[in-house]
């Protein structure tokens, strides 16, 4: 995956797309699952998509009790329940056109690859590892300094 970066200066727009790892309302196709409330991951295997269209996006939704996923889910199936659920400290970041709220790096194997921590509106850490052309932009390198160690 390519890393590619937003300021945190930019505002975040309520039509911008949906943050990785925020909960969601389903109201799609399956009626029997609508009102359930579902973890927005990416659908990084997505075999319907063309990885290099910029076009939308599909998602997984993650059933956060049980092991139960929706694959390849369009974003009008579904609603953020909570916005601005992440600290204020998060860096957005677009990752192969997926939108993340970051929280630290790790290394990822070489100095142009890293593992990029990010929050979810449930607790739990999502990691993504990512690699990017050249030196490391502002944001990453502000990642880098919050690493655990």
């Amino acid at each position: 995956m390519t890393i590619t970066q937003t300021t945190p200066q930019q505002a975040i727009q309520p039509t911008d797309q949906p943050v990785i790892g925020s909960l969601v309302t389903y109201h799609g196709s399956l009626p029997d699952l609508h009102g359930r409330t579902f973890l927005l991951l990416p659908d990084t295997n997505c075999r319907f998509c063309d990885p290099d269209d910029d076009g939308p996006r599909h998602y997984t939704l993650a059933d956060p009790d049980t092991s139960q996923a929706l694959k390849h889910a369009r974003p009008s199936s579904f609603t953020p329940t909570a916005t601005n659920w992440w600290p204020s400290d998060a860096i957005d970041f677009n990752i192969a056109g997926y939108r993340y709220k970051a929280a630290y790096t790790t290394p990822g194997g070489s100095r142009w690859a890293r593992i990029v921590h990010c929050h979810t509106a449930t607790g739990t850490g999502y990691r993504v590892w990512c690699r990017f052309d050249g030196d490391p932009a502002p944001e990453v390198r502000a990642l880098d300094a919050r690493r655990l160690v």
